[in-house]
């Protein structure tokens, strides 16, 4: 699963990270590496359904 189809309030474990070298560097260096759980909180981009 992708992190772009959690909902917010749902948590996930991390099983791995596809992203260039310098971002995943970034993510791991604020904690967030494989194993480690996340919550999504709120998101910047809306679902629109017309």
């Amino acid at each position: 699963m992708d992190l772009s189809q959690i909902n917010k309030n749902q948590k996930a474990h991390i099983k791995s990270i596809h992203a260039q070298n310098t971002l995943k560097k970034r993510l791991l260096s604020l904690g967030l590496g494989i194993g480690k759980e996340v919550e999504v909180v709120e998101t910047s981009l809306q679902k629109k359904y017309h």
